[in-house]
């Protein structure tokens, strides 16, 4: 009848929308789990001030203590954590948690300018890592631990005496000091967090130096029966400190475990399945039985077309990855971009894309695929067994990074890219702290990021010393000699030039680039025959004049910054008058005057001598 059609109809449209609902796979609501078992208990305090962006551990200090502390994760596992990162202040990340994954999670994404505050307060940390450990002013806990990375220098409180309350209530300290005793410069940040330049003394020229305090750190662990450790030599840190943890005494605790966002799809999907039922029970006859027959096969063979493409071995993205196996990048690039449309938004996909064009050295194209991998990654609801892991997907982007670094002829864009190349690799390896084929490519792409500064010194080294000042070579027509250079730190760079009696040097110093010359960030000083007496200067331009024949010095000096610091020399020798006169003499009367062509001229008048 009319009727039982409308009916029909309406069942079928409202399941087809619950259909619809399920498949965008609902959650909501909470399941509560109660989690019996031993642990100890451990803090995590970590230092974010900006002092941890100094690179005398490469990368950067910051960088070599998460995936240390990553590393240390993976091996405690079953013990429960807290992470208390610290500058000026300190917070509590996460509360005492058995996911240790979450844990690293925060860790990758800690950024020395996500705390507010300026300095460095170890005592203030240590404080909050007992609070966020449970520790009472009474009672022993001998199965609770602070696990400090950091580089030492505190500029307020007294971490010794919070030190010293812990050991008397039996938590240790185990102290990892991140950097070296000879430090390096501390840099300047901008809010991202990126290093633009080099801190000053008050007088500023003097870059303020960040060192390791191995005696503080010493003596907070000693006071808790716990162990100082050097993150800065070969040793393994991580092993160690594992070691230490697992000798502890463990104690029971019961924890209350919440998982978040619980699937609800079964009930849409299960009410759409008894909607239409009941539609195709309103059938006639034959109808009915043909209509429930069909409605049970979509429920067997669901479960079979869910499965991925890539699952199922597409026969196109086979030969892709026949032809890469093969040596043939550039026809499985072709390839897969072929199939682009069909696969859609999968990391599989992007990642064996941009495997194929990293081979066919399109590094550009290499690192959009595997960026669109990573976002597709990022994007998904759920993850497959068989994609690629986030750590495999960074791993790519820095290598792929390195072939281009390896690839540019501009030096100092060749270090940046090997400097994002070694963020993904630190990233990755923060993930994966036991990707051996990770660290190594660290550890080979750490070299050229950060190059020491002798590696990158220009032409007339050595000449850090007046014995060892090299001869500039003005131009024979024009008497001028412009080079570009490059100041190291802890260095000077010295010059020499003949100047004949009467003769003027001219000389300044520029920074370089396009445009208008701007000062560079170093002084040139004028130095006598001796190399040592100071005659003009320091200053970004000096003048110079012989009053006999006789060797000029010019010395230049500077910040210390860890790139060193790139500037132009440009000087200029003047002759005396009227020998240095212009190619219009002689036309020092009204007689001897010279036409004067169009354009620009560069002329000299010399005293007592009209033109």
């Amino acid at each position: 009848s009319g009727g039982r059609r409308i009916a029909r109809y309406a069942l079928v449209f409202v399941a087809l929308e619950l259909l619809a609902v399920a498949a965008q796979g609902p959650k909501y609501g909470l399941k509560e789990v109660m989690i019996r078992g031993a642990s100890v208990d451990m803090a995590f305090v970590l230092d974010a001030s900006r002092s941890m962006k100094v690179a005398d551990i490469p990368p950067d200090r910051i960088t070599a203590a998460t995936v240390e502390i990553a590393r240390l994760l993976d091996m405690t596992k079953g013990d429960r954590v807290t992470l208390v990162p610290f500058a000026g202040m300190a917070f509590i990340q996460t509360p005492l948690t058995l996911d240790h994954e979450v844990v690293k999670e925060y860790l990758r994404d800690l950024r020395v300018s996500d705390i507010p505050v300026p300095g460095t307060a170890i005592g203030r940390a240590l404080a909050l890592a007992r609070q966020a450990l449970g520790v009472g002013q009474t009672g022993r806990h001998a199965n609770k631990a602070v696990v400090l990375f950091t580089d030492g220098e505190n500029f307020e409180g007294d971490p010794l005496k919070v030190a010293s309350e812990l050991g008397e209530r039996g938590v240790r300290i185990f102290a990892v000091g991140v950097g070296t005793p000879a430090g390096q410069p501390l840099p300047l940040l901008d809010e991202a967090g990126q290093v633009v330049g080099t801190a000053r003394e008050k007088d500023g020229v003097t870059p303020v130096v960040s060192k390791l305090n191995e005696d503080l750190l010493k003596d907070m662990a000693n006071r808790t029966g716990g162990k100082y450790f050097s993150l800065s030599g070969a040793a393994d840190v991580a092993s160690a400190i594992a070691a230490e943890i697992g000798a502890m005494e463990k104690a029971e605790y019961q924890s209350e475990v919440e998982r978040l966002k619980e699937d609800r799809f079964q009930y849409p999907l299960g009410l759409a399945l008894v909607l239409l039922v009941v539609a195709f029970l309103l059938l006639p006859g034959p109808s009915r039985r043909l209509g429930l027959t069909l409605l049970l096969l979509c429920l067997i063979t669901r479960p079979l077309a869910a499965k991925g493409i890539f699952e199922k071995d597409h026969p196109l993205v086979a030969e892709a990855l026949a032809l890469l196996d093969e040596g043939k990048a550039g026809e499985a690039a072709k390839a897969l971009e072929d199939l682009s449309q069909e696969l859609g938004q999968r990391p599989d996909f992007f990642y064996d894309l941009a495997l194929a064009r990293d081979r066919q050295g399109e590094t550009a194209q290499a690192l959009e695929a595997i960026d669109k991998a990573i976002s597709a990654l990022d994007g998904a609801r759920e993850v497959r067994p068989d994609w690629p892991s986030k750590a495999r997907l960074l791993h790519a982007k820095g290598t792929i990074l390195m072939h281009k670094a390896a690839s540019e002829a501009d030096a100092q864009a060749a270090r940046q890219t090997w400097r994002q190349a070694v963020d993904a690799l630190a990233e990755a390896l923060v993930l994966d702290p036991e990707a051996e084929d990770t660290r190594m490519n660290l550890e080979l792409a750490a070299g050229p990021a950060y190059p020491p500064c002798s590696k990158l010194d220009d032409k007339y080294e050595p000449n850090d010393r007046p014995e060892e000042a090299k001869f500039l070579e003005p131009d024979p027509n024009t008497l001028k000699v412009r080079a570009d250079l490059l100041l190291c730190p802890d260095q000077e760079d010295y010059f020499k030039l003949p100047l004949r009696q009467g003769e003027t040097l001219l000389a300044a110093v520029e920074a370089k680039g396009q445009g208008a010359p701007k000062p560079a960030d170093v002084d040139l000083s004028a130095l006598g025959p001796d190399g040592v007496s100071v005659r003009a200067g320091p200053s970004k331009q000096v003048r110079q004049r012989a009053m006999e024949a006789e060797t000029v010095y010019l010395r230049v000096t500077g910040p210390k910054q860890d790139d060193g610091v790139p500037y132009v020399l440009d000087a200029q020798v003047i002759p005396q008058c009227p020998v240095g006169d212009d190619g219009m003499e002689p036309n020092d009367s009204r007689e001897g005057a010279k036409p004067l062509p169009d354009g620009d001229h560069s002329l000299r008048v010399c005293p007592g001598n009209d033109d």
